[in-house]
């Protein structure tokens, strides 16, 4: 079996020049937090709808990590979702 870096093929979780996003958009009028998962080949979150606010993002190079941790904030109860969010620099 080869090594990648011998072969220069990126391992099967890696496309080049894709980025895997994990954001959470929170309604303004019901507050209802949505965990969302995109890919994308710029490092920017395709635009939201306008009665939905960004309140944390988190970019990925690797789809399993980006899906782990997109599992884990599901996972998470409301208030620690709201401390994930709180500790998270979005502007």
């Amino acid at each position: 079996m080869k090594n990648n870096a011998s072969t220069n093929q990126l391992p099967k979780d890696r496309i080049a020049g894709l980025t895997y996003w994990v954001y959470i958009v929170q309604n303004n009028i019901t507050h209802v937090r949505q965990v969302c998962y995109s890919i994308c080949s710029s490092r920017k979150v395709e635009h939201l709808a306008p009665s939905q606010t960004l309140v944390y993002y988190r970019y990925f190079d690797r789809v399993d990590d980006a899906l782990g941790h997109k599992l884990l904030l599901e996972s998470l109860s409301y208030q620690s979702l709201t401390c994930v969010i709180e500790n998270a620099n979005v502007h």
